[in-house]
């Protein structure tokens, strides 16, 4: 791995520290300060979630996806608004298409498509979880348990938590970053070279994987005509960025966990399959 990979892992690791801080200083705000305040506006709010989600979620970078993680797994937003946003996020492939004049074209539809999925996914997902609960009731006590002192600052409290999930996502995507460096972005593309209606099978698949490089080499495979754009639409609902890594860190109910990225894959494939046919 070059000095330059490593600086840009490094770069956009700490481009998500803001989100990480505001969506952990808003918990911890809530947690002492304003419980009853934020959880009237919660309220008034909270049947459109999954439309705010889609639409913030559709920004070019992973870090509402890793803020939305954090604020699920203490009960601030839902499975559905969660999804909706894990669903809409697309990294960087957005500007990569943006940087190719044959790749523009479809980022108006592709963008469009995440969004309406997000939206309708996250609604019917919601439905479900009021009659089948997908994990334990949550509460935002839970973030603190192991907090050394319930007075200390919420910023202090706050940056405490962002250290720990920043550290962690820096040496995840460096892991990754090594692994696609020795082959696994070559043979990504062997994989994908075979039939192309299944093709949102595996990219799917690949989208879950919790860094944003996955979405940057689904869109170069795309421009490269080595996979359809119902593939990469695939890839790129199921791709969460960090999202995915932020949940199994700040949410402990790992079975819940599996079942929200089971749903996940389940609803990229799906949809990059029917996109394919259609589209």
């Amino acid at each position: 791995m070059e000095w330059e990979e490593l600086i840009d892992t490094f770069l956009e690791a700490t481009s998500m520290v803001p989100f990480l801080f505001a969506a952990f200083l808003l918990v911890e705000w809530i947690e002492k300060r304003g419980q009853e305040t934020f959880a009237g506006a919660l309220k008034k709010t909270r049947s459109a979630g999954p439309v705010i989600g889609s639409i913030l979620g559709c920004v070019p970078q992973c870090g509402f996806s890793a803020a939305s993680a954090n604020l699920y797994a203490v009960g601030l937003v839902t499975p559905g608004t969660l999804l909706a946003v894990f669903i809409a996020t697309s990294d960087e492939a957005i500007l990569v298409l943006m940087a190719h004049p044959e790749g523009i074209p479809v980022i108006g539809k592709l963008i469009l498509c995440k969004i309406i999925i997000g939206v309708v996914a996250g609604y019917l997902v919601d439905l479900w979880n009021q009659k089948y609960p997908l994990g334990k009731p949550k509460r935002i006590e839970q973030l603190c348990e192991n907090c050394h002192d319930e007075e200390e600052g919420i910023f202090r409290a706050a940056l405490e938590h962002t250290a720990k999930i920043y550290v962690f996502l820096l040496i995840l995507m460096l892991a990754l970053e090594l692994l696609m460096e020795f082959g696994g972005a070559g043979l990504l593309q062997e994989l994908a070279a075979g039939t192309k209606l299944w093709q949102p099978l595996l990219t799917a698949a690949v989208g879950l994987i919790p860094s944003c490089l996955p979405s940057v080499v689904l869109a170069e495979l795309f421009l490269q005509g080595a996979i359809s754009f119902g593939a990469v639409a695939a890839g790129l609902i199921s791709g969460a960025g960090v999202g995915i890594a932020v949940l199994f860190r700040a949410n402990p109910d790992k079975k819940e966990n599996a079942r929200l990225v089971a749903i996940l894959y389940g609803i990229g494939a799906v949809c990059g399959i029917l996109i394919q046919l259609f589209l």
